[in-house]
């Protein structure tokens, strides 16, 4: 398969994107597709399997048995774009007679070739991991793993020796059409994309079969082929699971067939779709690519559009253009010759076109030898680096393993990192001889005696004998380190002997070394000054000294020490990690986002992270990058597969300036050099902002920063764009629950510009009409702005309608006539230098513009793509008025417009427009630069909000590019805007037609189908040891090894077992009866399983990953959460009743309302609203909160239902009225605590119990905002309390779980667990209680003894609380002591 585009002949895909722009041609016909329908029995016969389920072919590819000349091949086939096949084309050519079944024949000939490989066989909608390897190689591996070589052949490849130009090819003029071949090698089982090649394709078969299904151009719309995801040319469809539900054009497509086996040839001409199936080992072909009409053709193309964009449009206008070329040639058929002598003959500009997959030939990358240390042993160049990964250490340390990685670094004051490692290191199977081991002095142990007992304990801990590398942590210890900061207590200086040294524990390891239990020393975070005094005294030479490393921190001084003395130098943090812990709240890493590293990455189609770290060896560092996801662990592998050329060294040395460090390494850091960090500008910055005049004389910027919704950032925000640039400053008295005025003024004063330079907005609110109400209100916006004047005042709207004006019931006792005689008052005083409206539309201007003694300058609407304002506009452009648009982004979508309509979902569609997708792809900007600039060329003066600093910069970017005439015209014609009425308000909020439209369908089939799938496929998924008698104690616990397990409550022994294929840390809930089990699932389904046997009853696919934990209403509707922000109801049989972003992640489980009326749930988002209460049939928000923090934990109600409680990453527990979401309490817990994860449960007494992330169990009174006792534990506390009825707390904590006293929070016992303990314990009627570990194992433990009954082992980590059987779960007796009213709290 070709992956390049038709348009990449002589320039890469990706710089034709930045390059080359596109301009739209509205197809009448293209998406009329979203209104087809697939017939009822296609679609539950073929929905979701491969492609040709749909209907059968429509015949076999045409057949002949001879290869026609050049002459009847171009008249017959190539101008009349007709496939052919071949049979015994290619019989001839020695590959097809020598190389099946002789693969020592081809590794003596061709052994050394190199070629690209793919690390899968079936096509999925992304790139492939994929990597440069000797044939000889690849043939050792290609038929145990799932390994794929589909990959361009160099000009000089040797196998063009065995290979012989096709006689319908060889004549002068059809050689120069040739322009690359590509090769195919597998096992056989593969699968191609649905894709074309942009070329002339001649398909050959060496050895093994392939089916390729064969489809006409035509049928270019029913493949979707402009919706392309992840290429052009190549359909956004999986072949083996077509979605027929999302793509029911599908359905239409015809197809045809060809069956090839060994030496057949197919020809598929250019811009013909194929699918091709490999069967037989070994599988071998290659592709021969040529272009016929690639000159009189191409410019027709392109006149359409951009080829890579409007695929199916410029496919359309090639073949009409191949239809009219001459339908003869004149080029006679020459000798058949090798391809070898025919690419050597070829002409210098032909072979500089060749397709190539890299820029030359492959060739493979040197091999980076291991370091020889002082010690005499070596050590790897790579290895993985384990700090703070916490409870993720051993999966991420047993995949590296598997992956190839044979050096891990560790360290005893990393919390439970060393046990972990050694557990990793048993259970890979790879020999203990293999693997480099090093680990770290605590400072907490320096001394001779302490050292030697700790390195006793580590080698107990990691399971080994000797250490391979040791080294002291710090020189450094510290005298005052706080009790629950975990990390920092292992640098403590020892207590029993604080005068204890670095060099104590030196003389130590040096005996620990002649012992035999330390094979090489080093040391971390020594700087020369020490490392003099080290060398000086060293009787066992230092083989290593590990230091702070990257392209900021590139510790010259240390590294020439190193190089003098011998030393190998190894560098941690070399992907910029220990910026976080420098930086104050850095907004981004500026390693992995530096410009400069980032256009590496985009040439050398490479990750800035391979980009930094081969940079960092080739620098002869040693480095050990922490990685704790999968693609990363491999993607940092793959490093050793990749070089970088002297130039890009040198330009990565010269241009990303390195910071200067202290004599202790610490890095010397001001504000200048942090800005040039973090890629901000070190001065002033000399921005342009163009401006227009307007009435009033004076002039307004095009470009400023709105402040709606910034809340309690908006004073740093407003500080932040003031310095980036930002010239104007929109705010309202409207925004005073975050005091915004008051923020603006002292951001504009702490600023140090003048203030004459800075354009300042402000509104008046329908609160404040009348004209003395007005007088007084600017008054007062003056004295909160700390100003004299203000630049331009509007009137916010016409009415209180709004309910963000939170006007009073009285309230407005004035008109808006009264407000702006009031407003020209003090324009004449010279308070406000210009006078305008905002929400005002022609019916309103008109009588304005009439009454008005000053001028109108600035009317201010919502303006976006949808929602263009045309009449308004046009009024202000025949007025000589300046319209300025706010919400231009797209804001109003999911901030505002739910209050006025009831809708289903609640979603940006501005960010999910696909032209405004393809237009943002195509300049290599952001949808929010293409849509500012529109409005921009349209004349429109921009406020456009944002609560982060990387797009408050951003923003301002879009003064440096411009839109050409038809990427406007593509958002004009593609995007047809919203009615609005002559009061300026939307039809979607009446037209649920025109909302779908906008905003997207809710019909099932748009949100992702119930999963009904026939038992032969799902019901496999269930293992029966034997059914649950549900009168008997069941347990139902999921796991993160994808299963959901069934477990007898007295034995542990196994029930059932269900198996998904993502992890499930979702924990499990009934039906109302019991008979049913729900949970999700993190490959995105909600499941509903027989609880008695595991049978599905249903599943629905989200498309999100689903770890929130369902809640169940007595009426059987159950509600979920996804991480791509939805909120799902479900009727018991599996149908949405409905659903709604929510803007933020759902992690744990919502609460029902007593009365069933209301659900409450909060999200991990402290940008926005992210608490909220949803009616229960509808989803529409009754009211939502915006907490300071992120809310990752389960909300809690009062057991009266008239509160709900929201425990909060930002320390805080919120106490909110459950019927209107009013503040009633917000109790701080202190930062300390590094705020909560761990979901609170409250006494009968009143009391909240809660965990938190700083490692302590709280004990509030909630009444009265009181702390009555806290616990420290350890570590971060992720689970929920239980509580029993005689007087106890059970919580699980790091590697325990706890029972404690409600009333004063001592200890009664403890039990270890193995590792963390995320999982929520359950209590049962029986004295016992239920919980997982991340450590894999389901305990049963005695409530009274704290001895385990029973454990059962699972294969991954356990985070669901225990689900039990409801007549035997433990009541919690609530009593009288519950009620409490608002005057208490």
């Amino acid at each position: 398969m070709l992956r390049k585009s038709r348009s990449t002949m002589h320039v890469s895909w990706w710089r034709l994107l930045i390059v080359i722009v596109m301009f739209y041609v509205a197809s009448k016909h293209g998406r009329a597709m979203a209104d087809s329908e697939v017939p009822q029995s296609i679609l539950q016969k073929c929905h979701m399997k491969p492609f040709g389920c749909h209907k059968p072919p429509s015949g076999t590819v045409e057949v002949i048995h001879n290869v026609p000349d050049p002459e009847t091949f171009y008249r017959d086939y190539i101008q009349t774009s007709t496939p052919i096949l071949m049979k015994g084309g290619a019989s001839h050519w020695p590959a097809v007679q020598e190389w099946p079944g002789n693969e020592t024949y081809i590794v003596e000939k061709f052994g050394e070739e190199v070629m690209k490989v793919d690390y899968r066989k079936v096509w999925k909608n992304d790139y492939p991991k994929n990597k440069r390897m000797k044939i000889r190689d690849y043939l050792k591996i290609y038929r145990e793993e799932a390994v794929y070589l589909d990959s361009p052949m160099g000009v000089s490849s040797r196998f063009y020796q065995d290979m012989v130009i096709p006689g319908c090819l060889a004549c002068p003029g059809q050689i120069d059409k040739l322009t690359g071949m590509n090769m195919l090698y597998s096992s056989g089982n593969t699968s191609s994309v649905l894709h074309h090649d942009g070329l002339d394709n001649i398909l050959t078969v060496v050895s093994g079969k392939k089916t390729v299904l064969v489809i006409h151009p035509k049928y270019s719309n029913q493949l979707y082929i402009n919706e392309f995801t992840v290429f052009p040319g190549l359909a956004p469809l999986d072949p083996e699971e077509i979605d027929l539900a999302k793509y029911p054009l599908v359905a239409e497509v015809d197809y045809t067939i060809a069956e090839m086996e060994g030496g057949d040839m197919l020809y598929v001409p250019k811009y013909w779709y194929h699918q091709v199936r490999s069967e037989g080992d070994p599988n071998i072909g290659f592709s021969v690519w040529f272009d016929q009409f690639a000159d009189p053709c191409g410019e027709r193309e392109e006149a359409v559009g951009n080829p890579d964009l409007l695929v199916a449009e410029c496919t359309a206008e090639f073949l009409r253009c191949v239809a009219e070329q001459p339908t003869e040639i004149s080029c006679k058929q020459g000798p058949l010759l090798p391809f070898s002598e025919v690419i050597a003959g070829l002409p210098q500009d032909i072979k500089e076109g060749w397709v190539q997959g890299y820029s030359g030939d492959m060739t493979l990358v040197g091999s980076v030898p291991d370091k020889k240390m002082a010690s005499g042993y070596t050590i790897p160049v790579l290895g993985l680096g384990t700090a703070r990964m916490y409870q993720k250490t051993y999966e991420a340390v047993l995949f590296a393993l598997k992956s190839g990685y044979r050096m891990i670094d560790t360290a005893q004051s990393y919390l439970h990192s060393e046990e972990s490692v050694g557990r990793a290191i048993r259970d890979s199977g790879v020999p203990r001889q293999d693997i480099f081991i090093i680990t770290k002095l605590a400072p907490m142990f320096f001394g001779f005696s302490s050292t030697k007992k700790s390195v006793d304990m580590s080698l107990e801990k990691l399971g080994t004998d000797y250490i391979d590398l040791f080294l002291i942590h710090s020189p450094d210890c510290e005298k005052d380190v706080p009790e629950n900061d975990h990390d920092a207590m292992p640098f403590k200086c020892p207590s029993d002997n604080p005068d204890a040294s670095w060099e104590d524990s030196w003389k130590a390891m040096e005996e620990l070394h002649q012992e035999g239990k330390l094979r090489s020393l080093g040391v971390s975070n020594f700087y020369p000054k020490r490392l003099e005094k080290l060398v000086a005294m060293a009787e066992v030479p230092v083989s290593l000294v590990q230091n702070w490393f990257d392209p900021f921190i590139r510790d010259e001084d240390t590294r020439a020490f190193c190089r003098d003395h011998g030393i190998v130098y190894q560098g941690y943090s070399t992907l910029g990690t220990q910026w976080a812990q420098i930086l104050d709240e850095p907004t981004v890493n500026p390693i992995l986002a530096h410009p400069v590293l980032h256009s590496f990455s985009v040439s050398l189609q490479a990750s800035v992270a391979k980009v930094v770290l081969r940079w960092a060896i080739e620098k002869d560092v040693v480095v050990i990058p922490k990685a704790a996801t999968e693609n990363y662990i491999l993607d940092n592998l793959n490093v050793l597969e990749f070089d970088l050329a002297e130039d890009v060294m040198n330009t990565i040395d010269d241009v990303v300036v390195s910071v200067d460090v202290d004599e202790e390494g610490e890095p010397i850091l001001n504000d200048a050099v942090v800005k040039r960090m973090m890629g901000l500008p070190e001065e002033e910055p000399q921005v342009h902002i163009p401006d227009f005049r307007m009435p009033s004389g004076h002039t307004i910027p095009i470009l400023g920063l709105g402040t709606a919704g910034m809340m309690d950032k908006t004073y740093d925000l407003v500080l932040f764009a003031l310095h980036a640039g930002y010239r104007m400053i929109d705010t309202a008295q409207s925004y005073m629950n975050y005091h915004s005025e008051e923020a603006v003024g002292q951001a504009i004063r702490d600023s140090g510009i003048p203030r004459e330079d800075i354009f300042l907005i402000t509104k008046i609110s329908p609160r404040f009409f009348g004209y003395d109400r007005t007088i007084d209100s600017i008054q007062e916006s003056l004295n909160k702005l700390g100003m004299d004047y203000i630049d331009l005042l509007l009137i916010h709207d016409l009415d209180c309608s709004d309910p963000f004006q939170k006007c009073l019931p009285d309230e407005p006792i004035g008109t808006w006539e009264d407000t702006w005689k009031a407003m020209e008052e003090f324009h004449n005083k010279g308070k406000v230098r210009s006078l305008g409206v905002s929400n005002f539309y022609p019916k309103h201007l008109e009588k304005l513009v009439a009454m008005a003694e000053v001028p109108v300058s600035v009317v201010q609407n919502w303006f976006d793509p949808f929602i263009r304002d045309e009449a308004t506009r046009e009024f202000c452009k025949q007025h000589g008025i300046v319209y300025q648009g706010y919400s231009t982004l797209g804001g109003m979508w999911i901030d505002w417009i739910y209050l006025r309509k009831p809708v289903e979902r609640m979603r940006n569609p501005v960010f999910t427009n696909k032209m405004l997708a393809k237009l943002s792809k195509v300049w290599d900007v952001s949808v929010a630069h293409i849509v500012l600039r529109w409005a921009m060329q349209k004349g429109v003066v921009l406020i456009p909000k944002s609560v982060k600093e990387e797009h408050i910069l951003n923003n301002l970017q879009v003064l440096e590019i411009e839109l050409d005439e038809q990427s406007i015209r593509a958002i004009d014609e593609s995007i047809t805007p919203v009615k609005i009425d002559e009061d300026g308000q939307p039809s979607i909020y009446e037209d649920d037609e025109e909302w779908k439209r906008i905003v997207g369908s809710v019909d099932d089939r748009e949100q992702g189908e119930v999963q009904e799938k026939d038992e032969s496929e799902d019901q496999q998924r269930t293992e029966v040891v034997e059914p649950v008698d549900m009168e008997l104690e069941t347990i139902f616990v999921g796991s993160d090894d994808g299963r959901m397990y069934a477990l007898d409550g007295e034995t542990g022994q196994l029930k059932w077992k269900f198996t998904t294929e993502e992890d499930l840390g979702s924990s499990a809930a009934f039906s109302p009866d019991g008979s049913v089990v729900y949970f999700g699932t993190e490959d995105g389904h909600v499941n509903a399983l027989r609880a008695i046997d595991g049978q599905v009853m249903w599943r629905y696919n989200t498309g999100g990953a689903v770890t929130c934990s369902p809640t169940v209403d007595p009426d059987g509707t159950v509600y979920v959460g996804t991480l791509d922000n939805q909120m799902y109801a479900f009727t018991p049989d599996g149908k949405v009743k409905w659903s709604r972003d929510l803007g933020g992640e759902i992690w744990t489980h919502p609460a029902v309302g007593h009365d069933g009326r209301l659900v409450y749930v909060g999200v991990m988002v402290d940008t926005n609203i992210n608490a909220f209460a949803l009616d229960s049939q509808t989803g529409t928000p009754a009211w939502s909160f915006k907490a300071g923090g992120k809310i990752w934990s389960s909300p809690v109600l009062s057991q009266d239902g008239k509160y709900v409680y929201f425990s909060c990453q930002d320390s805080h527990i919120y106490t909110l009225l459950a019927d209107s979401g009013s503040l009633v309490r917000k109790f701080d817990i202190g930062e300390d605590h590094e705020g909560m994860d761990s979901s609170p449960v409250i006494s009968r007494e009143g009391t909240l119990f809660v965990g938190t992330n700083g490692g302590s169990v709280l004990a509030v009174d909630i009444r009265r905002g009181r702390l009555r006792w806290e616990k420290m534990l350890e570590g971060e506390i992720m689970s929920s309390p239980a509580l029993d009825n005689e007087g106890y707390l059970y919580i699980g904590g790091v590697g325990q779980l706890y029972k404690l006293k409600q009333n004063d929070g001592s200890v009664v016992w403890t039990v270890p667990l193995g590792e963390d303990v995320w999982s929520s314990p359950r209590l049962d009627k029986h004295g016992r209680v239920f919980i997982g570990s991340i450590s894999g194992p389901v305990f049963c433990v005695d409530r009274e003894t704290g001895k385990v009954v029973w454990s059962y082992e699972t294969e991954g980590p356990v985070i669901a609380a225990p689900l039990i059987t409801a007549d035997h779960q433990y009541v919690y007796d609530y009593g009288q002591g519950a009620d409490h009213t608002k005057e208490e709290l």
